[in-house]
């Protein structure tokens, strides 16, 4: 519920749309799938996918080459669109709520190549330069 003199989160106008973005809330269960599916045509993509990753939890996302694993990264950072069913990451909706889910989490793609040979930590350390509100202990963390 946002107050009358604004956001409880964001400070804004009682027109906040992300209200639920701010609150802090108990979640337990990190990140889950619900009939996720992205359906490329052809019987590519992923299809129904029902998964349960709880907090805290250790998760290993394996599998063969073509088999949605890139897929399924790039619907819960919402970089494309479900075709059908949904997603949550921290209780929040993996689309509806990008962008304060984004603000929670980082995401480093296999393959970068706008930047060429740099490594991880450059590529974090060039990154996190731009929100302008991380410090050097933040980066190394």
């Amino acid at each position: 519920m946002v107050p009358a003199d604004g956001c409880v989160g964001c400070g804004r106008s009682r027109t906040c749309s992300l209200p639920r973005a701010h609150e802090e809330t108990e979640v337990t269960t990190a990140i889950q799938t619900k009939g996720l599916t992205k359906d490329y045509g052809s019987g590519h993509g992923i299809f129904d996918l029902d998964l349960a990753v709880e907090e805290g939890e250790v998760f290993g996302y394996l599998g063969p080459n073509g088999a949605g694993k890139t897929t399924t990264i790039k619907l819960l950072m919402s970089l494309i669109h479900a075709t059908r069913g949904s997603a949550t990451i921290l209780g929040l909706d993996a689309d509806r709520d990008a962008v304060p889910l984004k603000r929670k989490i980082g995401y480093v793609p296999g393959e970068l190549p706008q930047f060429g040979g740099w490594r991880g930590s450059e590529i974090v350390a060039y990154v996190a330069g731009l929100r302008g509100d991380m410090t050097d202990g933040d980066i190394e963390a």
